[in-house]
C-alpha cells in the first residue's frame, strides 16, 4: 500500500515539474511509463487549466485516451476553460447504445 502511494506521489510531482518546465517529451515519457489510467488519475484533481495544458502537449491518440480516463468532474472543468478541442465523444450509456441499434437512422429510406 505504501509503495502505491509513493508511486502516485512521485508521478504527481514529476507531472507538475514537467508542466512547470514546459517539457512535452517528459509528459509523454510519464504517460508511457505509468499508463493512461494512472496519468489521468493524477490529473483529475487538478484545475481545468492544468488538465487542458497537460493534454494539449500530448499527441491526439494519447490525449484522447487520457481524456477518457479522467473523472467526469475533471472533464467538465477542462471543458469550462475551453478544453473542448479534445474531440472525444462522450461515453454512451447502455440504453443510448441499445436505442441506437433499435431505431432507424434519420433520413434513411427503408
Amino acid at each position: 500500500m505504501f509503495a502505491l502511494a509513493h508511486r502516485r506521489e512521485t508521478l504527481r510531482r514529476a507531472l507538475h515539474a514537467a508542466l512547470a518546465q514546459r517539457r512535452p517529451q517528459a509528459l509523454q515519457a510519464l504517460l508511457y511509463s505509468h499508463g493512461a489510467a494512472a496519468f489521468a488519475a493524477t490529473l483529475s484533481p487538478c484545475s481545468g487549466r492544468v488538465i487542458a495544458d497537460a493534454l494539449s502537449t500530448l499527441p491526439a491518440p494519447q490525449r484522447n485516451e487520457v481524456f477518457r480516463h479522467l473523472t467526469r468532474a475533471a472533464r467538465s472543468r477542462c471543458a469550462q476553460v475551453g478544453g473542448r478541442a479534445f474531440d472525444v465523444r462522450p461515453a454512451m450509456g447502455f440504453f443510448a447504445r441499445l436505442l441506437s441499434f433499435c431505431l432507424p437512422l434519420r433520413g434513411a429510406r427503408l
